[in-house]
């Protein structure tokens, strides 16, 4: 049996109906998506997210709901819009009753996404045979291969949807609905200055104060360039944290700034501006941002013997809110330079 074949065998058997084979004579449709084509079966797709989770990115960290049932999930917020405390005139005077008000955010996990991977059999081979030396029978080393070369390129592209999408934006990739940054209702404006201790304390101010009485798990997730250019600012002062900023590596110190962790995220725009020098940075609780993946990863398969290689498709619905927009601030017009 050749490995396009046991490909196939393989999938089938971790799917629920319909075939993972497409049609090398033609081109998958949004009908074929609309089907069980390649449909995973739920403990194979709940092994894929944990695939995607162990890239290192925002995914990590936000409050994911895989597998939702159904496309659209209501989040409960409450809350007391007027003082509750009131005062007693008098010993057994009657006092006035103060509701809890009742919100909904409506996460909508609805807007479908699918990408196409062709690693070639040589690609393939080698991939696989490297699981079988590692103790993995053949059927689970297949298995594994096709997960991981879907997971760490989809993990990337899942962040950037959920900080950059923006609806009616300019890029036709990400313009289905607002990421994490349309999402903030708190602008910060840095005006062009480079990286400083100021960017992150502006940033904080921009806060109500209830937030920031509450502000333990608020953190800034900044560009990887971002975090080097404040540990270059950092590396500037003549005190001991200077001293450890220059010599000790950068995966071996967790930055803060206010006390509050800075977080290194890949999909965090840069090279922004007319002179391709400005960035963002946006402050939260990753536990406010609500990500929804709705059931439905379809892994499809195409053989394409005249190039040597196959045809990985994958399809991921998703979509995200934040519970309280207000408590997150989009830092904007930082210039990519250490002060």
């Amino acid at each position: 049996m050749g490995l396009f074949d046991t490909i196939v065998r393989v999938l089938k058997s971790v799917q629920q109906g319909g075939s993972p084979q497409g049609d090398v004579e033609k081109a998958l449709t949004t009908a074929d998506f609309a089907s069980d084509l390649g449909l995973l079966q739920p403990e194979t797709e709940e092994r894929y997210h944990a695939e995607i989770l162990k890239v290192p990115t925002l995914l990590q960290r936000v409050n994911l709901i895989p597998r939702m049932k159904s496309p659209k999930r209501q989040l409960n917020r409450l809350g007391y819009l007027s003082r509750l405390l009131k005062p007693v005139a008098t010993e057994g005077a009657a006092v006035t009753e103060v509701k809890p008000t009742p919100t909904t955010v409506e996460l909508d996990a609805s807007h479908s996404y699918r990408g196409i991977t062709s690693p070639s059999y040589e690609m393939l081979e080698e991939a696989i045979e490297a699981n079988m030396n590692a103790g993995m029978p053949l059927d689970e080393a297949v298995l594994a291969t096709l997960l991981k070369l879907g997971s760490e390129r989809v993990a990337l592209d899942w962040e950037d949807l959920i900080l950059n999408s923006e609806l009616g934006g300019t890029d036709p990739d990400i313009d289905d609905f607002d990421g994490a940054f349309s999402l903030a209702t708190n602008d910060y404006d840095h005006g062009g200055s480079p990286v400083s201790s100021d960017l992150f304390h502006g940033m904080l101010m921009k806060l109500d104060s209830k937030f920031l009485q509450r502000s333990k798990e608020l953190m800034f997730f900044v560009s990887p360039k971002t975090l080097r250019y404040f540990r270059a600012y950092l590396r500037k002062r003549g005190t001991e944290l200077g001293d450890v900023m220059s010599f000790q590596a950068s995966s071996d110190v967790t930055l803060y700034a206010e006390g509050h962790e800075l977080v290194s995220t890949a999909m965090v725009p840069e090279a922004l501006g007319v002179g391709a020098d400005r960035t963002k940075a946006l402050l939260m609780d990753p536990r406010n941002l609500y990500v929804g993946s709705m059931r439905g990863v379809q892994v499809i398969v195409d053989n394409r013997p005249s190039t040597g290689s196959i045809d990985l498709v994958w399809r991921l619905r998703t979509g995200c809110k934040f519970l309280f927009p207000e408590a997150v601030v989009n830092g904007i017009e930082i210039k990519m330079a250490a002060a």
